[in-house]
């Protein structure tokens, strides 16, 4: 896990963004050594909010990027059950 700093420019001024980075290998390898099985995972090119200034909302609502559109995974579902 890693703290993510971003700058933008928003056109009145930079903006600065923090968050937390969770590798996805980091997330399954946690839920497999707590004794979860995974049942499905699944990457989505397309995010719930729009986090990046170039990014386009999308007739169904959901929100992706429009230089790079379907190529990088923005959010994904993972289905685990209890050993």
């Amino acid at each position: 896990m890693a703290l993510l700093a971003l700058s933008q420019e928003n056109g009145a001024g930079s903006v600065e963004d923090h968050g937390w980075v969770h590798p996805l290998g980091d997330l399954v390898s946690a839920l497999v050594r707590h004794g979860l099985a995974i049942r499905s995972l699944k990457e989505y090119p397309f995010m719930a909010y729009r986090r990046f200034r170039d990014m386009e909302r999308g007739r169904d609502g959901y929100w992706r990027l429009t230089d790079k559109a379907g190529m990088l995974p923005l959010m994904f579902s993972l289905k685990a059950v209890k050993l």
